[in-house]
């Protein structure tokens, strides 16, 4: 009597990717190094219009590593977002499939995400999908320790992983997610700074956060169906709390502590770790999206959530080398919903100087 053979899991890793090529080429390596069987891996890279040459830098890479193209059709929803779509297969490791996704425009991280999942989509069927960001990269068991965790606990609807600073030996920069105020719109990430202790337990995460960390998110696809997209209206920051927030019961947050992951933090939109106040950019959708979060889930609190905000501003404007982001602050508590549009061409140049 001969046993059943053992069913594959479909996991879909989507990686958005702004003038960042080269740290979304590192990411792709270290997917290509994972040690996960059972799992069929397959990537999505979705660019963001970049100005960098980030595109022919990744499809490049591909095919001087033995990705073979293939033919891939742009999904019908996303016709009018995508410029491009490019498909490779065939080379050794643990990805079996890689689709390149060019946008025509920047249409934001959770648009991004959305637009490789609908990708994803149309070509495969996905049991998971891990949202990551592009400056990441994994431990060769960190997706292994993932789905052990969610095979093992049905309701977790979304995982998080341990992120550690990539720049900091051992340090975190979360145990999987944060703490966030409703009342405030602060955030308390969870073991921020702290040197990785691998005696903390899942249990003992998932008992301090109320959302799981963007730069990481295992997402079962069956809680997605219920869930929806992304909100693209926050086009950055806070996307994540929105989602955790709406995940539907019987679901819950997770969190695998033990599966690991490296992040640069900040590369591309300049909210590096160790810089206070961080850029225009940065600083702009922070704010924005924390009112846009607070008027969709907490209008009561949303008062509350602008003075702190307003006390944020005061606080730069005594650091003469914060003022300019003070300035952003109180435009968008006045009312301000778009970005001057030199703000991104600031953090362009700045991610391509050297460090």
């Amino acid at each position: 009597m001969s046993s059943a053979a053992p069913t594959s899991t479909g996991v879909t890793v989507v990686i958005v990717n702004w003038n960042g090529g080269d740290d979304s080429i590192a990411c792709l390596q270290s997917l290509q190094a994972l040690r996960a069987e059972g799992a069929v891996v397959r990537v999505v890279v979705v660019d963001n219009a970049s100005s960098d040459g980030s595109v022919s830098r990744l499809t490049q890479h591909l095919q001087n590593h033995g990705w073979r193209p293939r033919h891939a059709n742009i999904p019908a929803p996303e016709s009018s977002r995508v410029r491009q779509l490019s498909a490779f297969a065939g080379a050794p490791g643990s990805v079996e499939q890689v689709l390149v996704v060019q946008g025509l425009d920047n249409y934001g991280f959770a648009a991004g995400n959305n637009i490789g999942i609908a990708a994803a989509d149309a070509h495969w069927v996905s049991d998971h999908y891990w949202l990551l960001n592009n400056d990441t990269w994994v431990a060769a068991d960190a997706l292994s320790r993932l789905l052990d965790k969610v095979q093992a606990e049905a309701q977790v609807g979304i995982c998080g992983a341990t992120v550690l600073y990539a720049d900091a030996d051992r340090h975190v920069q979360s145990y999987g997610g944060a703490w966030y105020s409703l009342r405030s719109g602060r955030g308390w990430s969870l073991g921020m700074g702290t040197v990785y202790d691998p005696g903390i337990t899942d249990a003992y995460a998932e008992a301090r956060i109320n959302y799981v960390s963007g730069a990481s998110m295992f997402i079962r696809a069956a809680a997605l169906r219920l869930m929806g997209p992304l909100c693209e209206e926050y086009f950055l920051y806070n996307e994540e709390i929105d989602l955790s927030v709406r995940l539907p019961a019987p679901y819950r947050l997770g969190v695998a502590t033990r599966s690991l992951v490296y992040h640069k933090v900040g590369a591309s939109i300049g909210s590096e770790k160790g810089n206070s106040s961080g850029s225009r950019l940065a600083n702009f959708f922070q704010t924005r999206s924390k009112l846009l979060f607070a008027a969709r889930h907490t209008r009561r609190y949303w008062p509350l959530v602008w003075l702190t905000l307003l006390a944020r501003a005061l606080k730069f404007l005594r650091a003469p080398g914060s003022r300019p982001n003070a300035w952003v602050i109180l435009t968008v508590l006045l009312g301000r919903r778009q970005p001057d549009p030199k703000w991104f061409t600031e953090r362009r140049v700045a991610s391509q100087e050297p460090a």
